[in-house]
């Protein structure tokens, strides 16, 4: 799942299976679901639409229109959503559910007022392409075969929160190499200043700046070159 800024959402129920029931009240959300064996449901609910399904990349809108009304929609990047509108949104012309599949998105369309709302189907809009492509998933879901077993979910769990940890530390050193070389590069422009200094201000040609500049060099070249290692060191292992 991938929640944008300014979103209300709210997990109601998840199962061992990787399902689960949620609710958009307002804002942007897309989810990568895997195809996994025994899943019981996976979908998302809105104030006047569900949406459900078993394996796609799909996402709800929830959000205000320029006058000042609120556009609901619900969109489909890969495999296939069902649809279906809610409680007294529900209308003869829509009894069942609607099914989109890979660049389709269902939207929301008023029928005028006292009268319900119809779903109408149209292509991707390019402005979700844009949005979802800004703001893309970092990684995707894997798929596994569910045994039912405790087990298996526990190792699986063990297995993500170490995952986690294990980024967060690459993080963290990428971070310092960086600062590291940052500061390098400080140190050694001080260094050239001191080495000049004399040229730079006449007056200043009276002290003996040399050993001063070159302790500079020295420490700021060993400091640049701890940065490279450590950014090698990250870039070979997979970084």
């Amino acid at each position: 799942l991938k929640i944008s800024e300014n979103t209300s959402f709210t997990v109601k129920e998840t199962d061992s299976t990787g399902g689960g029931s949620f609710e958009l009240n307002y804002g942007r959300v897309r989810a990568k679901v895997a195809k996994i064996f025994g899943l019981k449901k996976f979908s998302i609910t809105g104030p006047t639409m569900v949406a459900g399904v078993r394996g796609t990349d799909f996402g709800c809108n929830i959000v205000a229109d320029k006058a000042g009304g609120q556009i609901s929609e619900v969109f489909c990047f890969e495999g296939s959503v069902a649809v279906q509108l809610l409680g007294k949104n529900t209308v003869e012309e829509n009894p069942e559910e609607i099914v989109i599949k890979a660049d389709e998105m269902v939207r929301e369309v008023p029928s005028g007022e006292g009268k319900p709302a119809k779903l109408v189907v149209e292509n991707v809009s390019q402005e979700i392409k844009t949005f979802w492509e800004i703001n893309d998933f970092k990684a995707v879901p894997e798929k596994f075969e569910n045994k039912d077993s405790k087990e298996t979910a526990a190792s699986t769990s063990e297995e993500l929160k170490n995952n986690s940890i294990n980024m967060q530390k690459r993080l963290r050193l990428k971070k310092a190499a960086v600062w590291t070389g940052t500061v390098g590069l400080v140190v050694e422009t001080a260094g050239a200043l001191l080495y000049f200094s004399g040229d730079i201000l006449p007056s200043l040609k009276q002290y003996n700046t040399q050993p001063y500049a070159q302790a500079a060099f020295i420490s700021g070249g060993i400091l640049i070159g701890s940065s490279i290692m450590s950014l090698l060191g990250l870039g070979l292992s997979g970084d």
